[in-house]
C-alpha cells in the first residue's frame, strides 16, 4: 500500500503568520519509471572532461579552428550518458559521427559499458578525428544500449579554420548570435575580458578580434592584449606578453567586430594563453565585450578598481560565459611564389565566410596586383586591380554568389599565388 500525503503549510516568521493562495489539486497521476531509459548531454568535442586528468590542457570546444592547431591537437568526444531506468544497461555505447560539406569524414564509438540504474558515466570515442580541409564540420552524438536502440541525436558544429581560434557561435561574424555584454570600461576602472586558448602546434599571435556589444558608447578608449597562463600558480596570475596600439571605438564599430594588430608575438605548444581586451576608466564612455554560451571554456574578468568580487585590485576571476573575443594566428606564407618576387605574407580572413574576405598583403613587392576569383568551372566571377605599397589591406564582397568552393588568385607581373575560398 502506498499513500501520499499533501500538507498546507503556514509559515511563522518573526512571530507572524503568513497564509498562502494557491491552486487546489486537481490531477495527480503515477507513472512507473519505464525498464530501459538512457540520456546523452554535456556533450563536448575538444575533451573538456578528460582534459585537466590526462593531457594537461583545457579540452575547450573551439567552434573556430585552426587547421595546424587541430592537426596537432584532434578533436576529442566525450558525453555523459545516464541510465534513467530501472533496469541496468548492458553494452551501453556513445556513438559520433563528422559531416562535411554533406559526406561523413569521421565515425567513432566510445568502449561499451555497462551503467547501473539511476547512475551515469563519462563516454569517450576510443580514436579522434584529424580534420583535412577547412570548412564547417557537423557532429552529431547519440548512445545506445542492448535495451535502449538509440538516445535523441544531438548536433554541435565547429569550422576549421585557416587562422581564427575562437569559441563562440557567432557563426557568420555578423553579431547576429551576440549575447549579453560584460564591462570593460567603467567610471569604476578599466576591466580586463578575455578567453584561454592552448596551443598545441608553435605558432604566432599576428591580432585579436572582439565583438562590440551594442551597449556599448562611441568614443570609448581601449586595446587588445596577450598573456600567458603559469599552471602552476594558483589563482590564476596571467603573464602579460603584449598589447596593441590603443584604439577608440567609432559609431561604426558598435554591435560589430573590431580587429587591432599585435606586434607579432610567438605562442608554444603545451601553453595557454588569453587573448583579452582591456578598457579604460572613463565616466562617460562605456564599453561592452558580447558573451556567448559555449559552456565547455575558460573566460576570464579582471578586476581594476571596480570591487567585483573580494579578491581586490588587479585580481583574476573566472566568468561563467565565453566571450566573443578571438585569438588569430600567424599569416601563411606562400609556398608557390619565389622569395626573391614575392617575398612577404599572404592572410586572408575569414574563411570560410558568407562572402566577405580580408585580404591582407604584408611586406610584399611594390607593383599593381590584380586580385581574381573563379568558381569550380574556371569562370572568373571577380577581379580588381590594386596598386601595392609594400603592404595593403582590401575586402573583396562575393556575397552574391552561390555557396560553394572558390579559387582566388593574386598575381603581379612576375609570378602568382591562388587559394581556396569557401562561401557558406
Amino acid at each position: 500500500n502506498v499513500k501520499i500525503q499533501f500538507i498546507y503549510d503556514g509559515t511563522v516568521l518573526y512571530n507572524t503568520y503568513y497564509g498562502y493562495y494557491f491552486w487546489m489539486i486537481d490531477d495527480i497521476e503515477l507513472i512507473e519509471t519505464p525498464a530501459h531509459l538512457l540520456n546523452i548531454d554535456d556533450e563536448t568535442f575538444g575533451g573538456w572532461w578528460i582534459g585537466y586528468q590526462s593531457t594537461g590542457d583545457v579540452g575547450i570546444d573551439y567552434t573556430f579552428n585552426p587547421l595546424n592547431q587541430a592537426s596537432a591537437n584532434p578533436y576529442r568526444f566525450e558525453s555523459v550518458v545516464t541510465n534513467n531506468g530501472a533496469a541496468d544497461q548492458y553494452n551501453s555505447t556513445m556513438h559520433v559521427d563528422v559531416e562535411t560539406l554533406g559526406s561523413s569524414v569521421y565515425t567513432g564509438s566510445s568502449s561499451p559499458m555497462t551503467i547501473y540504474t539511476n547512475t551515469n558515466d563519462t563516454l569517450v570515442t576510443t580514436t579522434n578525428f584529424t580534420p583535412i580541409s577547412t570548412g564547417i564540420h557537423q557532429i552529431k552524438f547519440w548512445a545506445s544500449s542492448d535495451s535502449f536502440p538509440t538516445t535523441d541525436t544531438i548536433g554541435r558544429s565547429t569550422i576549421v579554420t585557416d587562422t581564427i581560434y575562437g569559441v563562440d557561435f557567432d557563426w557568420d561574424s555578423d553579431g547576429s548570435n551576440a549575447g549579453s555584454g560584460y564591462y570593460l570600461g567603467r567610471s569604476c576602472g578599466g576591466q580586463v575580458l578575455g578567453n584561454a586558448f592552448d596551443i598545441y602546434e608553435d605558432d604566432e599571435v599576428t591580432s585579436i578580434s572582439f565583438h562590440v556589444n551594442d551597449q556599448s558608447v562611441a568614443g570609448a578608449e581601449l586595446n587588445v592584449e596577450l598573456y600567458e597562463i603559469d599552471a602552476t600558480t594558483v589563482p590564476y596570475s596571467p603573464i602579460y606578453l603584449g598589447e596593441s596600439d590603443s584604439y577608440t571605438l567609432t559609431q561604426n564599430d558598435i554591435d560589430s567586430w573590431v580587429t587591432l594588430k599585435l606586434n607579432p608575438i610567438q605562442v608554444y605548444t603545451s601553453t595557454t594563453y588569453i587573448a583579452a581586451v582591456r578598457g579604460f576608466a572613463n565616466p562617460v564612455d562605456t564599453s561592452l565585450i558580447s558573451s556567448s554560451s559555449n559552456d565547455n571554456t575558460l573566460s576570464f574578468v579582471q578586476d581594476n578598481g571596480c570591487d567585483i568580487g573580494s579578491g581586490g585590485f588587479g585580481y583574476w576571476y573566472s566568468i561563467s560565459k565565453a566571450l566573443l573575443i578571438r585569438l588569430n594566428l600567424g599569416y601563411e606564407v606562400p609556398l608557390s611564389i619565389e622569395d626573391d618576387i614575392f617575398d612577404g605574407r599572404l592572410s586572408v580572413h575569414p574563411n570560410p565566410s558568407k562572402g566577405i574576405f580580408n585580404i591582407d598583403l604584408v611586406d610584399v613587392k611594390n607593383g599593381d596586383y590584380l586580385i581574381s576569383v573563379s568558381n569550380i568551372l574556371g569562370e572568373e566571377v571577380y577581379t580588381e586591380t590594386r596598386g601595392v605599397n609594400t603592404t595593403t589591406s582590401t575586402t573583396i564582397n562575393l556575397s552574391d554568389l552561390e555557396s560553394g568552393i572558390y579559387m582566388l588568385n593574386i598575381q603581379n607581373r612576375d609570378s602568382s599565388i591562388s587559394k581556396k575560398l569557401i562561401i557558406e
